[in-house]
Order: structure tokens, then sequence, then C-alpha cells
């Protein structure tokens, strides 16, 4: 039985509304001019619209982050937090737009979390709790 995440961090809406705006346009226009190169670029515009509105793209379950893509398949897994809830383990680098966690148990393992690609209230959200153990 999978345990409901308690913390999620979305994909970016204004990303998600652009793509679902501009796909219709696209396939529209592809409609009317019987493209079937702007058809078919308006359709996964449309479809990668919806799937970044409705997938999240990291989910934190207990000790364990997720990143997923947006299809919702598990990419990476990450322990980032100890039994209790209370993040450890990792150092925490920002670099530009990019959080990069490093594992310091000898794996050389890391993930990056685009700040692009990740909503800004949950990616500052994120980087809040990993340096305070405190979600708010």
């Amino acid at each position: 039985m999978n345990q409901a995440p308690y913390f999620r961090v979305r994909y970016s809406l204004g990303l998600a509304i652009a793509l679902c705006v501009m796909g219709p346009v696209l396939l529209a226009v592809g409609l009317l001019t019987h493209n079937v190169v702007t058809i078919v670029i308006g359709g996964l515009d449309t479809g990668i619209g919806l799937a970044m509105a409705m997938v999240p793209y990291i989910t934190i379950t207990g000790p364990e982050l997720a990143l997923r893509n947006m299809l919702g398949m598990t990419m990476r897994r990450a322990k980032v937090a100890d039994d209790r809830g209370s993040p450890s383990g990792f150092s925490i680098q920002k670099e530009g737009r990019l959080l990069r966690w490093d594992d310091p148990e000898g794996q050389a393992r890391s993930i990056k979390i685009s700040r692009f690609a990740s909503g800004n209230e949950d990616f500052e959200a994120l980087a809040a709790w990993l340096r305070t153990g405190l979600l708010g």
C-alpha cells in the first residue's frame, strides 16, 4: 500500500498554462493550413501542458524523495530525511537556478532540481525545508 506524499513540488503552472494555450492554437493553425507537422506539435504541446498541470515533479514521502517525469514514473529516488522526517545526510548547494544534493555516504549520486521547471513557491518551500527541517 502506497503512503500519501506529504510534500509535493509541482511543475511550473505558468509554463503548463502557456503550453495548454499554445497547443490548441497550433493544432487549429495546422488543421486550417493542412500542415501535419504543426498538427503534431500542437497535439504534443497540449499533452505536455496537461501532464505538467496534473503530475507532481517531486514527491517526498517519509524519508524518500522521488523525482518524477511528466507521465508520473519515478525517475530517481533519494533518501533525504531521517525516520522522524527531518532532512539529513545531504549537503545543499544552490547553483544558479538549481538545487543540488550530494549523498555524503560515498555514493556518486546527485539530484538536480530545475527551478525553471518547478513551481516557484514549491521550490522555495523545498529549499526552506532542506535548510530548516520545517515544512510550511
